[in-house]
């Protein structure tokens, strides 16, 4: 089995809402995340085992008719 790399922490949680500030402002100043960004984003949440968030992403970015790149499908 497979052990686990990486253990949410206070510190972690943190990275996730800067995360989310980040996209917010990007937004705000008319810049739209790119694929790569919300590879980022759905990779920070699934070590986070924030698996909803993740797919809320996922689906955002499908809405957004981007398709994922080979990496989201393998985040953890």
């Amino acid at each position: 089995m497979r052990q686990t790399r990486f253990a949410p922490d206070v510190k972690s949680y943190t990275i996730l809402l800067r995360v989310n500030e980040v996209c917010w402002e990007m937004e705000d100043d008319s810049f739209e995340p790119d694929v790569v960004t919300y590879g980022i984003i759905i990779n920070a949440y699934c070590k986070a085992k924030k698996y909803d968030e993740a797919i809320r992403f996922y689906h955002k970015m499908q809405a957004k008719s981007m398709g994922p790149t080979p990496h989201i499908y393998y985040s953890d």
